[in-house]
Parts: structure tokens; sequence; C-alpha cells
């Protein structure tokens, strides 16, 4: 094939690479090196992570957002990490992180109680603004508290997230989290800056009047002057003394009253002083704190995303005209964001040291389910070159990548790399069980979108009349074939794993069901196939309402937090995007079914008469 033809894809490639080439370039650091600041490692929900998570994960529980924009909104998005700094260096109620407008608040009976204005689209407040009616929220909080979960309505629970909101701005400001200060030696444990705070306050109170003592004096005898020059010269100088024994500690202190300062060579200095004292922190969890910022400031999941979106486009494109060099071009762009997408999802394993573990929460389903899909539709392009697999591959990763992305803002810790239960923390069973299930949804929502394809291109055009309707209903019969085996494997896998856990093989278990029913269904399809009940038509209908029992088992059995299977619960509700999902593949689903195929134009009279003449005037 001469450059000529593969000019696009060369292209495309290309521009994939220096799209993303840019995204993992970090952007340059200010006077005060905030970048190098954010991949300190500090222990916060019984891991250790960068304090640039720490920054983004907690910015996303109060605000819906990784970044944030200075007092009236207008000016440039700031990073997570200086807000972060802004509170855990000035004062809660009146500094720099007092005035940041970051508490999402859109609850109109909230907003009445605490007397701040409906802003269109920004529904975002200060604590300087919240605290003018703290004294109602508390009033609220304590009177919501003492309510029963079962009754508590809407505005309860806006109260109460608000609530707990604050509360975790407060523990930031006070130094209650993270655990900042690494250990000193081998047998000892992180400690929260407060911690340290107040055993130096303990030790320095106990050695002061210890001193005063064997001085001789009085307190309560001399005047405040005497006080204060005792206090300066004696109380000062044992604080000093008592902070050295903490060196980790006091360089936080300095790093802290550097940025407060706003001295950024002192900052500088602080920081670069800090990385000497994590001796005692294992160099691999330094080396995944850093890497774990780069992939924060990266976000490749997010350019994925992009690029899926751009591959379609080109896809459809193809299908109007150029269709070679376009479809290339598609292909190429699918293949190198695969790439990308198969390297951030390795990444993941490596920050969490679970290797060939694909799966470890809600989250991460969604980011291998998009994988799998993309692969398998793009295998599909290979064998059959039609440019309908990078199309579906395109729409399968972009599409999951969004849920994965609204997963993300419905995690309760805001970090998607927490730890995991422990009823997952198996990686044998995280490696089989969990993978060849999410394998198994994978291929049945490939198998749903194919279906889609067959139903808009019967109902659409004329395209299904030629071989094309054929091949298609076949490469639709075979993705079911495979995703019937791997549901099938990953049930018994399951089965065997809760055997092992809960004493026993299967409990009619929500999640359980829902894997078993996208058994059923497949094995339904394919006996229906079997038995001549169904051709193609009915293959890919059955295969578009399969993937209303995938949204089931995959979301839906979650949501009422019953059963042994909870650790895929959430603190949000998805039920609206649950029941658009449904409403969506019922709707296509029926409307294949229901329409005779008469009237479908690629199966008309007219059509297939085309056809035929199309076949004989074609040489052999």
């Amino acid at each position: 094939m001469s450059f000529r033809g593969l000019w696009p894809a060369v292209l495309a490639v290309a521009a994939a690479g220096l799209y993303f080439g840019r995204a993992a370039v970090p952007p340059a650091d200010g006077p005060m090196h905030l970048r190098e600041a954010g991949q300190i490692p500090v222990v916060d929900g019984g891991r250790i992570k960068p304090l640039d998570t720490l920054a983004r994960s907690t910015l996303i529980i109060i605000s819906g957002r990784q970044t944030f924009t200075d007092d009236d909104g207008t000016s440039n998005r700031q990073p997570a990490i200086r807000w972060l700094l802004d509170v855990m260096a000035g004062d809660p109620a009146e500094g720099p992180a007092a005035k940041h407008k970051v508490f999402r608040i859109e609850h109109e009976e909230v907003l009445k109680l605490l007397d701040l204005p409906r802003r269109p689209n920004f529904y975002r407040y200060s604590p300087e603004e919240i605290g003018k009616e703290f004294d109602a929220l508390r009033k609220e909080a304590v009177r919501v508290s003492n309510v029963d979960d079962a009754k508590l309505d809407l505005f309860d629970k806006k109260i109460m997230e608000l609530w707990s909101h604050l509360g975790l701005y407060i523990d930031l400001a006070q130094h209650k989290k993270p655990l900042a200060v690494p250990p000193g030696a081998d047998d000892e444990e992180w400690q929260s800056l407060e911690d340290v705070t107040n055993d130096v306050r303990d030790r320095v109170g106990e050695k002061f009047r210890a001193e005063v003592k064997r001085r001789g004096l009085d307190i309560d005898k001399l005047n405040d002057e005497q006080k204060a020059d005792l206090q300066k010269r004696l109380h000062q100088d044992l604080t000093a003394t008592e902070w050295r024994v903490s060196p980790a500690a006091a360089s936080w202190m300095e790093i802290l009253g550097s940025y407060r300062n706003g001295d950024a060579a002192g900052f500088n200095a602080a920081v670069a002083d800090y990385w000497p004292r994590l001796d005692h922190v294992p160099a691999r969890d330094i080396t995944r704190a850093r890497v774990e910022t780069w992939f924060n400031q990266a976000e490749p999941f997010y350019h994925c995303t992009i690029l899926y979106v751009f591959a379609f486009v080109l896809a459809a494109c193809s299908w109007v005209g150029f269709g070679a060099p376009l479809r290339r071009a598609a292909v190429a762009l699918a293949l190198a964001t695969v790439i990308v997408h198969s390297v951030a999802l390795f990444s993941r394993m490596y920050l969490m040291d679970r290797p060939l573990v694909f799966v470890t929460n809600l989250y991460s389903t969604a980011i291998f389910i998009g994988w799998a899909a993309v692969l398998l539709a793009l295998v599909v392009e290979k064998l059959y070159g039609m440019g309908l697999g990078v199309a579906v591959a395109s729409v399968a990763g972009g599409l999951s990548l969004i849920v994965a992305h609204f997963l993300s803002l419905d995690q309760p810790t805001g970090d998607t790399l927490q730890l995991l239960q422990a009823v997952l923390d198996t990686n044998f069973w995280l490696a089989t069980h969990v993978t060849v299930v999410n394998l198994g949804y994978a291929t049945t929502f490939a198998a749903g979108l194919f279906g889609i394809v067959y139903v808009a291109l019967g109902l659409f055009t004329r395209k299904l009349a030629g071989p094309l309707g054929k091949t298609l209903g076949q490469i639709i019969y075979g993705i079911v074939c495979f995703g019937t085996l791997a549901s099938f494997l990953g049930t018994v896998l399951g089965g065997i794993w809760a055997d092992q856990s809960w004493g026993r093989f299967w409990g009619w278990d929500p999640k359980e069901n829902g894997a078993l029913l996208i058994v059923i269904w497949n094995a339904m399809i394919l006996h229906a196939r079997w038995a001549g009940l169904i051709k193609g038509r009915g293959v890919a209908t059955l295969a578009v309402l399969g993937n209303i029992i995938v949204v089931w088992s995959w979301f839906a059995t979650n949501e009422p937090g019953i059963g042994l299977h909870t650790y895929g619960a959430s603190e949000g509700s998805k039920r609206l995007w649950i029941d658009i999902a449904w409403v969506t593949h019922l709707a296509i689903g029926l409307t294949a079914a229901l329409i005779p195929l008469q009237f479908w134009p690629s199966f008309s009279p007219a059509a297939r008469q085309a056809a035929l003449a199309d076949r004989k005037t074609t040489p052999a």
C-alpha cells in the first residue's frame, strides 16, 4: 500500500502522539514549587498517597471539581494543591481558604437556611459566607443526627453532607488530617501534625514547669512583664528544642510557615529539605507517590475519552466519502488511544500494588469494561474491515470512560485508588473471578452495541440487504458465544470464592442473581438461534435488550445496599442514569421487535431485489 493511502492514518497517530505528549508533560511551576510539594507522601484513607491526591480527592468531595477559582469565581482555575496549602497554612475562619468558593450547595432550602444567594450555574460558596449562619447549620445538624436514617428527607441529607464537608475542612485546617509526619524509626507509625504538636506542647509545658521550680520562681508572684520575659526566654527555647525531636514535623511547620508568609524561596527550600526526612519510608512508596502525582496531572482517561470521540467521527465520515483512508485513520487513532488506555490501566495496578488485578472497585470496572470492549471491537474491525468495528470500539471506550468519570465523583472518599474491602483483598480471586465476570459484562455490552448498529442500519438504510446483514449477524452471534462462556465461567469462579470466603457457594445475593441473569440471557439467545426461532434481527434485538441486564447487574444491584456484595455500593444515586439506560435500550429493542421486517428499508422487497441484482452483476 502506498503512503498516499496511509497518510491519514499516519497523521492521526501523529496528532494523537502530540496530544498525549502535551498532556503528559507537567506544566511549569510558578515561583513556589507547588508540584514538588504535591509529591510529598502522606497517609490518608489507609494508604500512602501524594499530597496532590489528597488535595484533589478532598476538593472533589467538597466541590465536585479538582480545581477551584479565586474569590470572585472569575479568575483562572487554580490547582487543588494550592487550595489545600491555603487550608493547612491559614486560619480556617479568616485565612485565604475561608474566601475560596468551593462548598457546593444546590438545595434551595439549605441556601435559604444559610441566607445564601442562589447563583445560576455556580452553586459554590466560601466558608466565610457559610459561617455567617453557622449556628443555624449546627442546630439543624444536631437535629438530623438524632433522626433515623430511614426517615431522612433530601433536606436532612444535604444538611449532613454539608456538615461533614465542613468537618473535613476543619480537620485539614487543624492538621488532624492527614497523617503527614513520617516515622522517625522503623518501628514507629505515621502521625498527624496535630498529634505531634500536642506532644511537643505537653513536653514543653512539663519541662517549663520543672525549670521554673528548679529556679525557685513563683509564677503567681510575677507581674505581666516578668511573665512575658520568662515565656520569651525559656518557653520559646524549650519549644525549639522539642521540635528537634521530630525533624519531619519541624520541616512541615517550616513549609507551611513559608507558604503562609508568601516566601517562595523559603517554601522551595523547605520542600527540598523535607525529602531526607523520609528515610524510614519505603523507597517504593515514595516512587509511587511521584508517579501518582504525574498520573493525576496527565489525566490519561480524560484525554482518551476525547480521542475516542474523534475516532468515532472519523469512522462516521468514512461512510460518507473517502471511505478507506478515513477508516484507516479511525482505526489508527483508536489503536493509539487504546494503547494509552492500556498504559493508564496498568499504571493503576502499579499504584495499587496489584499486579494483574484489573478491577478493584466500581470505578475500575468502567475502565476495564470499556478497555475490553474496545479491544474486542477492534478485533472485529481487523477481521471484517467495514468501519463498524472501530465505530463500536470508539463508542464503547468513550461511553465507559464517561461513566468512569461520574463514578469517580461518586466515591465516598473521592479517591479512586482507595484500599479494598476486606472481602475483595485477595489477588488471586480479583485476577480471576472479578476479571472474568467483568469480561462477560464487556462482551455482552459490545454485542448490544453491535445490535444497535444492526437495528440502525436496518431501519434507516438498505445496507443490510446485501452480505453486510449476514456478516453483522454473525459478528453479534460470535460475541454472544464468547460472552456466554465468560459470564458462566466468572459466575462459577465467584461461587467457589464465595464458598471459601462465606462458607456457601450460592446465596441468591442481588449481585449473584445479576451475574446469573446475564448467563441465562446469553444462553437463551444462543438456544433460540440454534433452534431456528430467531435469525439476524432476533439475535440483534435480544443482544440490545441484554444490555438492560448488564446495567442491572453492573449498577442496579448495588443501589439497595443489601447482600454480601455491598462493597460495590456508593453514596451517590445513579438511579436516573440507570433508568435512562434501561428506557433507551428498551425503546430500541421494542422498535426492532415490533416493526415487521418488510417495513425495514434493508429488508423491503425493493431492497432485496436491488441486492439480488447487484450480486448477479458482480463478477465472481
